[in-house]
């Protein structure tokens, strides 16, 4: 027998009063697990080509989800000696938090992106991102592309794996929902942190 919910009942409360998003457990995709499986194993290609099919199955059914594993693909393809198709992920990727209107987490990734593409040597595709976000108009949110984001000292640490799809938390790049839950780019599970 289905019991019926109390009307503000369900999800809690998260910090200061501010209700919690009520969400119904997630199914994690299979092939989002095996891909992150196998980016850890160094199966880097592979693991891109499932990143990619999942991004294009997300621009339907999850658009918000789509520029992280199109990023994520283009990050794999690179690391499997893939230089240009995976710029192409990357600049996709970026490109829709574009579309999206999503500026601050735009420019939040796209710095870790050129800072991750320099730090391995990868000067002139730095420069591409450089380049490309110098290029943009400023927003509300984002004066000045050219100026690296500020980030909040980190009192919430967050876990390193997401524990449903068990990728990557970056938490310069997750969705915050309160002070100390954020949202895995990928599954969209949350991820509570623990004070610092």
């Amino acid at each position: 027998m289905l019991r019926r919910r109390k009307p503000g009942g369900g999800g809690g409360r998260g910090l200061f009063g501010r209700k919690a998003p009520d969400r119904p457990a997630r199914s994690i995709s299979p092939m989002l697990l095996q891909a992150h499986r196998l980016f850890s194993w160094r199966q880097y290609l592979p693991a891109a080509d499932l990143y990619e099919r999942l991004a294009e199955g997300a621009l339907t059914r999850e658009p918000a989800r789509a520029p992280h594993l199109f990023l994520q693909s283009g990050r794999a393809r690179i690391a499997g000696g893939q230089i240009e198709h995976g710029m192409g992920q990357i600049r996709r990727g970026l490109e829709m938090l574009l579309t999206q209107q999503r500026y601050t987490e735009l420019q939040r990734v796209a710095w870790r992106v050129e800072q991750g593409l320099a730090n391995n040597g990868l000067e002139q595709q730095a420069e591409q991102i450089r380049n490309w976000l110098a290029g943009l108009e400023p927003t509300e949110t984002v004066i000045d592309w050219r100026t690296a984001p500020t980030v909040a000292p980190a009192r919430i640490r967050l876990p390193l794996s997401c524990s449903s799809c068990g990728g990557v938390v970056d938490p310069t790049e997750v969705e915050w929902v309160d002070t100390i839950t954020a949202e895995c780019s990928y599954c969209g599970s949350l991820l509570r942190g623990e004070e610092v």
